[in-house]
């Protein structure tokens, strides 16, 4: 996902500062994953009682099979006691785990980078194709790779989340 940057936003990133543009944006981009997490809890909470009516109903569905569930061991009932609750914590949890990584994205700070652009491709079965440059010794992940020449000298402006996710905020080539 990237960032169009305008001139304002360079301006503001060469004066050390995230723009209130580049500001919104980010804000968006947390509320989006905030939202997304909200989606997928209400879709576990809706299916979730489905999912449990049709395993009770089979488990009670002949005789031979009320015998069975009856005669369980009090540790079988426990562990499907506690499979819902399992299953809902497990939830939760990647929640608060999402939120907490949108805010500390939140609270990046803008950095800098500057040198000869060298210009890679990466190739992962899981995420697809990804692009990175080298600007002398720093490393930094971008998705503008047709916006930059290679050899070129550029300054660039970035912020790294806590994760070590690159967002190019905008650059500048240099003569």
């Amino acid at each position: 996902m990237g960032f169009e940057f305008t001139n304002e936003d360079l301006r503001f990133n060469q004066q050390g500062v995230i723009s209130p543009r580049q500001k919104e944006w980010m804000q968006k981009n947390v509320t989006t994953a905030g939202n997304f997490s909200k989606v997928t809890l209400w879709i576990v909470l809706a299916f979730f009682p489905i999912l449990l009516c049709f395993i009770v109903s089979l488990l009670f569905s002949n005789e031979s099979m009320r015998g069975v569930v009856m005669s369980a061991s009090p540790a079988a009932w426990v562990v499907m006691c506690l499979a819902p609750l399992f299953i809902i914590g497990s939830v939760g949890v990647g929640m608060y785990i999402s939120r907490r990584r949108a805010e500390n994205f939140l609270e990046s700070r803008l950095l800098v980078a500057t040198g000869k652009a060298k210009l890679h491709t990466t190739h992962n079965a899981r995420w697809g194709t990804g692009y990175y440059m080298m600007l002398d010794d720093t490393k930094i992940g971008i998705v503008w790779k047709d916006k930059f020449e290679e050899d070129e000298r550029y300054k660039v402006y970035y912020c790294k989340s806590p994760e070590g996710y690159d967002f190019l905020m905008s650059f500048e080539k240099l003569s």
